[in-house]
């Protein structure tokens, strides 16, 4: 059976209007108590909300799409998942879509979830600057990282400050200067926080470069050692590439933090459960997550998207005692 807005009008003992008011945000406000018996009302007839006809009315679909690059990895997965919840706070639903890094992926992926009627998109996705080309016809922000030269907001951790509370506290170790793990590039957040390290340090410690992904980590990791050129201290720009230390590590018997103390600038809940546990500063994807939203919604957030240190085992310090 189709239930209509006069049968939960009936048993809400209110009019059609307010049933619309209150099932369609609005126009007009209704009283707290009047909302509630509607909701109630609805819930207990079973009506489902025809989103389509709704999108008709109200020319809104309260579809979101949302962009990343891959949910296997530790930190975009928990940033999307912030980001979801975010959108449920505010009556949204979100529409996600993995891509991978190529260019052309990402083009499709967007393409697809613009086909979809969305009101906004936020992408944390990244890619080559000079591939993307796509029309984005509707707001649009970028959590993470904002390609070169496209249009729209960013938000963003202050990849500054995580570096600063890295350095100074493994320098507090008595250490020297750490060396800094960066990507293969300088693009994007990887790069401010290699930036931020050379800046610390004067150029004054090691920088290592692989790709974002375990085993490339281990293998640089490996031939460093070969080389014997690693440091006594390391800020690792990811937690993918520490996962990738840490098993090499492992494996060539550099024992971790006695040979080699290590903190990783993501901060996923993984970092937990490494052996050793990871001393990270984890960055702060609820509040990116919620000031995303809100920017996109009309109602942004101010607080201040700091990483915060967690003191575990592979900076030296005693962990767990």
């Amino acid at each position: 059976m189709v239930v209509t807005y006069a049968d939960i009008a009936k048993r809400a003992g209110t009019s059609t209007a307010v049933v619309s008011y209150v099932l369609n945000d609005g126009p007009r406000n209704v009283a707290p108590a009047t909302k509630e018996r509607v909701l109630t009302a609805a819930s207990e007839l079973g009506y489902r909300q025809h989103r389509i006809a709704r999108a008709l009315r109200s020319g809104r679909t309260g579809l979101v799409g949302v962009l990343t690059p891959d949910a296997t990895i530790p930190y975009f997965g928990e940033l999307t998942r912030a980001i979801v919840r975010a959108l449920g706070d505010t009556d949204r639903f979100a529409l996600v879509s993995h891509a991978a890094v190529a260019g052309r992926s990402e083009r499709q992926a967007i393409e697809a979830l613009l086909s979809a009627q969305i009101d906004g998109l936020l992408i944390t996705a990244f890619w080559p600057d000079q591939e993307l080309s796509v029309e984005i016809d509707v707001p649009v922000v970028y959590v993470h990282h904002k390609p070169e030269g496209v249009e729209g907001l960013l938000v963003e951790s202050d990849n500054t400050h995580s570096v600063q509370e890295a350095v100074g506290h493994l320098r507090g170790h008595g250490h020297g200067t750490p060396a800094f793990w960066g990507g293969p590039d300088d693009v994007g957040p990887t790069g401010e926080r290699t930036r931020e390290w050379a800046a610390l340090t004067g150029g004054g410690g090691s920088l290592y470069r692989s790709g974002y992904s375990s085993e490339e980590a281990s293998a640089e990791f490996r031939r460093q050692h070969r080389l014997g050129t690693l440091a006594r201290s390391l800020v690792v720009a990811s937690d993918v590439q520490a996962l990738g230390i840490l098993s090499a590590a492992y494996q060539l018997g550099v024992r971790i933090p006695d040979d080699l103390a290590v903190i990783s600038l993501d901060g996923s809940a993984e970092t937990a459960f490494t052996s050793p546990p990871l001393t990270v500063v984890r960055q702060p994807v609820e509040s990116m997550a919620a000031r995303a939203v809100g920017l996109l919604t009309g109602h942004p957030d101010d607080r201040e998207p700091l990483g915060t240190l967690t003191i575990r085992a592979s900076c030296g310090c005693d962990y767990g005692s």
